[in-house]
């Protein structure tokens, strides 16, 4: 019925979208169409204000928006062992760049992903996706930007990490990272 106020328009539909189009590119597809009907409370991507008279991106805008910085290479496995509501994707560039997809999906509590780091890479670049709360609709930002109302997207400096044997990123909960090895 074209989504569920609350849920479909919510940030945890960012996280769920990163989430579903990666199961999707893992099963061969070639593409992911998300649509609907401009109106707040659905799944649609870009949802018309009509207080304002203005178009803005809805949350999971913001999770198709970090699958386009994440999916740049080929699809790679990523072995994780851990109990928590927690996946991780990963992506080898055709720039030599490994792009590692972390996505926390426990509405309560952190998870601490430690992540080996091949020795060839000396540093790496960490962009997060996160909101005031999982069932936020304002609020969403993506490395540390919120797309202007003109629909440019301007991310701020990464955190950057000092590569060692093992990286430790902490993902509050529901939320995501990228973390751009190099």
């Amino acid at each position: 019925n074209g989504g569920k106020r609350g849920v479909s328009d919510a940030f945890a539909s960012a996280l769920w979208s990163i989430d579903f189009m990666f199961d999707v590119a893992i099963a061969g597809g070639q593409g992911v169409n998300l649509h609907g009907s401009f109106t707040p409370n659905n799944y649609s991507p870009i949802v018309f204000d009509k207080k304002t008279e203005h178009y803005f991106p809805s949350a999971i805008y913001y999770g198709m928006l970090f699958f386009s910085q994440a999916v740049q290479g080929q699809l790679i496995g990523v072995d994780t062992k851990t109990e928590a509501n927690f996946i991780a994707r990963g992506v080898l560039g055709a720039d030599g760049k490994l792009r590692l997809t972390l996505i926390n999906k426990d509405l309560q509590h952190a998870v601490v992903a430690k992540i080996p780091t091949p020795a060839k890479y000396t540093k790496g670049n960490l962009w997060r996706l996160e909101a005031p709360s999982a069932n936020a609709t304002k609020g969403v930002k993506f490395a540390g930007a919120e797309v202007a109302a003109n629909g440019t997207w301007k991310p701020q400096a990464p955190e950057v990490l000092p590569a060692t044997s093992t990286l430790s990123v902490t993902l509050p909960a529901a939320s995501a990272a990228l973390l751009i090895l190099e």
